[in-house]
């Protein structure tokens, strides 16, 4: 194997290099995404990067600011530009429910199994109310969204009907729709997952 210096690897070779030496650091604790260039976390749009050296990478998160001065993103050296050009990022979607969801077809076979990534749900206090005949009965009072990540361009987030009700403006929140169950009548998955 060949040797070579750093000045002559790519800029793509660096961010790969980057990536495997951050990976190999363990998980880093969850954070708000923010610009590449700037501490801005709103309206991130995905990007293609060419180096001045013609190699490529993508990023997911450039503001609109940034984007408009094309100018005021350094290569991986920084001392060098490179030309930014918008691109639609790969669409990713993450199950914020505390349980496996699986996109069944209409043959029954399991087309697409999303594991748990978290958990968005809502803040809950329970009231209590009138006894009805002596039974005592309560009111839960819902709140704000606890575990929920801002909107990222290209992202979608598996929530329960309560909290994608809760959300009407957010068009990231997707829940399982058009359920599917067993003889028994256990649900074991779903058709679609609900816009």
């Amino acid at each position: 194997m060949k040797i070579r210096n750093h000045d002559q690897l790519t800029a793509a070779e660096i961010h790969a290099a980057r990536t495997i030496e951050r990976r190999l650091r363990g998980p880093e604790p969850p954070r708000v995404p923010q610009c590449i260039t700037c501490d801005t976390t709103e309206g991130l749009q995905a990007v293609t990067i060419t180096h001045s050296d013609g190699s490529q990478t993508t990023d997911r998160g450039i503001c609109p600011a940034c984007l408009a001065d094309k100018w005021a993103i350094p290569d991986f050296e920084g001392n060098n530009h490179c030309r930014v050009e918008v691109s639609r990022p790969a669409e990713v979607i993450l199950n914020m429910t505390p349980h496996p969801v699986n996109i069944i077809d209409g043959e029954g076979n399991e087309v697409a199994r999303f594991e748990s990534a978290g958990q968005i749900r809502l803040a809950a206090s329970t009231v209590q109310a009138e006894t009805i005949d002596g039974i005592p009965t309560s009111r839960t009072i819902f709140g704000q969204a606890e575990g929920l990540p801002m909107a990222i361009e290209g992202t979608f987030f598996i929530v329960s009907q309560i909290v994608k009700s809760a959300l009407p403006d957010r068009t990231d929140l997707l829940v399982p729709a058009e359920v599917v169950r067993n003889e028994t009548g256990q649900i074991v998955g779903c058709r679609s997952l609900g816009r």
